[in-house]
């Protein structure tokens, strides 16, 4: 099942301390969900002035902790998710500004103590609206139901990655006439927390011969699947069966193939690399050439023990090739009869 995670999330850059939250989740907790289909939560964000004393411009305080101005913000997010081949987890996002209030507020009317509020779809980016709010005596709304809705957002984040600091709003409440400000970010955090693709690697070794082909690669989250290479590597006098697993040292048999050319192999995330060996066998030619003046059948030497001869009649002559040519490693091999070649089917050459 293809997870990710996400949270309700806010964070602050201000020149004050603040208290803020998220209602009703903890903006601390993420969440799992299986990626595809569409989800929809609805949050207020909230923050408040604290800590810090303001001060009119006589030197009176008119704001502290318990006195401060508390600002909330109702977003509803909706955004649907998809995953690709690779794990890209890929999220379409839609912000709703339901609505900002400013409730819990005490102290004097003061314009030097206006906020002007200015919400971006994300930081840097265009404004979307602004409001000048000068009212601190009451608690009023500053952006009413319907609200706004932001544009459409589209983002992909790569396996392990968390998305950015919030990509659904970023708000910027300045003090008006003032260097004070609060830089808030508000809305849903995504963090992909799907395995990161790896390398497949399918290599193969000639075992003594020459010529193996070249190592297959590929990039993939759980398998792998490879096409065995129809190139054959050559070895003098022995003759390529297949590949195997296996790392044969001595002359093998067709049993011992596990795999042939144009095969298909699949290597999984927990064995991710493969090598296959060669299996040769040595290449035999005839076993025995009857001689009629003794009326004798000779054995011939099993290459590469010793060159095979062949009787012409009054000698033992080297006058022999196979279909490959004179070094007899052809398939099937053929001799020469009255100046004519023949093919000869390969005797004792085993299964």
């Amino acid at each position: 099942m293809a997870n990710y995670q996400w949270k309700a999330s806010t964070t602050y850059n201000s020149d004050t301390d603040l208290s803020y939250g998220v209602t009703p989740n903890n903006f601390d907790t993420w969440q799992t969900a299986s990626a595809g289909g569409t989800r929809t939560g609805t949050w207020t964000y909230w923050y408040r002035d604290s800590n810090t004393p303001h001060y009119d411009q006589q030197g009176n305080i008119y704001f502290t902790d318990a006195d401060s101005s508390r600002v909330a913000v109702s977003i509803t997010d909706s955004w649907s998710t998809s995953v690709d081949s690779l794990n890209n987890l890929t999220v379409v996002l839609t912000t709703k500004v339901n609505s900002i209030v400013r409730d819990d507020l005490r102290g004097s009317n003061n314009s030097n103590y206006g906020r002007r509020i200015t919400l971006y779809e994300q930081q840097g980016g265009a404004a979307v609206a602004s409001y000048d709010d000068y009212d601190l005596e009451t608690a009023h709304t500053i952006l009413a139901p319907p609200g706004i809705t932001l544009q459409q957002r589209s983002f992909t984040l790569a396996p392990g990655s968390t998305g950015n600091v919030n990509p659904s709003l970023f708000l910027h409440n300045q003090v008006i006439g003032d260097s004070s400000y609060d830089d808030i970010w508000i809305g849903v955090q995504f963090k992909n927390t799907l395995p990161a693709p790896i390398t497949f690697t399918l290599n193969y070794n000639a075992n003594g011969g020459s010529g193996a082909p070249a190592t297959q690669t590929a990039t993939a989250v759980d398998s792998a699947t490879f096409t065995i290479s129809n190139t054959a590597p050559t070895w003098g006098s022995y003759e390529f069966l297949g590949w195997s697993r296996t790392q044969y040292s001595d002359s093998r048999t067709e049993a011992d193939v596990e795999y042939r050319g144009g095969d298909t192999i699949t290597l999984q995330r927990a064995n991710p690399s493969l090598t296959l060996y060669a299996v040769w066998r040595m290449d035999y030619i005839p076993g025995k050439t009857y001689r009629s003046s003794d009326s004798t059948w000779y054995s011939h030497n099993r290459r590469p023990g010793g060159a095979a001869k062949l009787w012409n009649g009054s000698a033992w002559s080297d006058d022999m090739k196979t279909i490959n040519g004179p070094t007899g490693t052809g398939n099937p091999p053929t001799i020469k009869h009255s100046d004519t070649w023949h093919n000869m089917r390969r005797i004792g050459q085993g299964a």
